[in-house]
């Protein structure tokens, strides 16, 4: 398979194992590092997936979904779920009339995303760990990471 065919992949349940968001036009947004107690990550670059494969060869993994949410204008749809390793987990935003791939968010330490919900222009996902994920659905490098609640 392509590394630049993100849709293909994703519709058989595969993603390259690079930590960021990815884009079916071949692009990715890599997440470099992480707040501790919450807030924006801090992104990379966006650069190509296919300069990251000149770097050495790009690992894959399977998806596996575990919820989904459908906008209130039934435009959008949001799935979550983890990946092959213990701390990988997955958002995805599927829109447009085919419900085709707008974005992936790949995390190798996020751990699997459990639900998934829509407020407003966001994409609401909460991790294992009690975290939430707030993907901007138009700009989803805008995402703010929430502290766990304390229980």
């Amino acid at each position: 398979m392509p590394l630049w065919d993100l849709e293909q992949a994703w519709e058989q349940r595969w993603c390259p194992m690079v930590n960021g968001l990815l884009f079916p036009d071949g692009s990715v947004v890599p997440v470099v590092a992480w707040p501790a107690a919450g807030g924006a990550p801090t992104l990379g670059a966006r650069v190509r997936i296919s300069d990251l494969a000149g770097q050495g060869p790009l690992r894959w993994t399977t998806l596996g979904p575990i919820a989904r949410a459908v906008s209130p204008d039934r435009a959008r749809i949001a799935a979550v779920g983890d990946g092959g390793q213990d701390a990988d987990g997955f958002v995805a935003l599927l829109g447009g009339p085919q419900k085709g791939l707008v974005w992936l968010a790949f995390l190798d330490d996020s751990g699997p995303f459990e639900a998934v919900r829509f407020e407003g222009e966001e994409v609401v996902a909460r991790a294992a760990g009690g975290r939430e994920w707030r993907f901007p659905a138009d700009a989803p490098e805008r995402l703010v990471v929430t502290a766990p609640a304390v229980r």
